[in-house]
């Protein structure tokens, strides 16, 4: 989901930027893959409905790299519930914690923030509580290791690049990112506009090759092996 974090406020408050609090100033990008990266992890709990009983649950904000330089930021939910656990290894290898010795993913909440990876976006359309229509962004997947290469590709071609050229260009002219990228390993992003190579490097510095790993946190009820 990418609906905004509330957040209590209090009588210090001295300025307000004029779209705080609304959606005004939101980036709705278009479907498909996009690099990303995780600004913020905060543990919570769902309180439960009808469809979920009551679980911890981890409230992750993704900085999101657009095509034309832009940045966009979602908000996504993780569950810890056992039927929502291929979500948590989804999301897991996605920013290459990956897998230990018994072949198990990896989960470790506290090497979260900082860390990147791939993921699809998709556009979703409601109704806000003024009844006016407005768009967001939700997380359609994370891509797994073996996708990267099938995101990257995607990506490329948004941003007007042609991924075998890319690839196949001499060493010394490829990005820092495109002399680390080879498949299953850190995610890559194709060079473009200078804002999008300091993004790059910033991603790449937090995507390093998932390499088996053994155990995981220590915090209760958030280490999965």
């Amino acid at each position: 989901m990418a609906e905004m974090q509330d957040e209590v406020l209090d009588w210090d408050l001295t300025e307000a930027d004029p779209d705080d609090g609304s959606h005004g100033g939101w980036t709705v990008l278009e479907d498909g893959f996009y690099p990303f990266t995780v600004q913020k992890m905060e543990r919570a709990r769902f309180e439960g409905s009808a469809k979920m009983p009551a679980c911890p649950m981890a409230v992750l904000t993704l900085k999101v790299q657009g095509a034309g330089g832009e940045e966009a930021l979602v908000t996504q939910r993780v569950y810890l519930l056992q039927r929502m656990l291929w979500k948590v290894t989804q999301f897991m290898e996605a920013i290459g914690q990956g897998r230990n010795e018994r072949g198990k993913v990896v989960v470790n909440w506290g090497d979260v923030e900082g860390r990147g990876g791939w993921l699809k976006l998709k556009k979703r359309s409601y109704t806000n509580r003024d009844g006016q229509e407005r768009e967001t962004n939700d997380v359609d997947c994370f891509c797994k290791p073996e996708e990267h290469e099938k995101a990257w590709r995607a990506y490329a071609k948004q941003c007007g690049e042609d991924p075998d050229a890319a690839l196949s260009a001499p060493q010394a002219q490829q990005a820092p990112a495109q002399q680390a990228y080879a498949p299953q390993a850190a995610p890559y992003a194709p060079q473009a506009g200078p804002q999008q190579q300091q993004y790059q490097q910033q991603a790449m510095a937090g995507m390093p090759t998932p390499q088996p790993q053994a155990g995981a946190s220590q915090h209760p009820g958030w280490g999965i092996q």
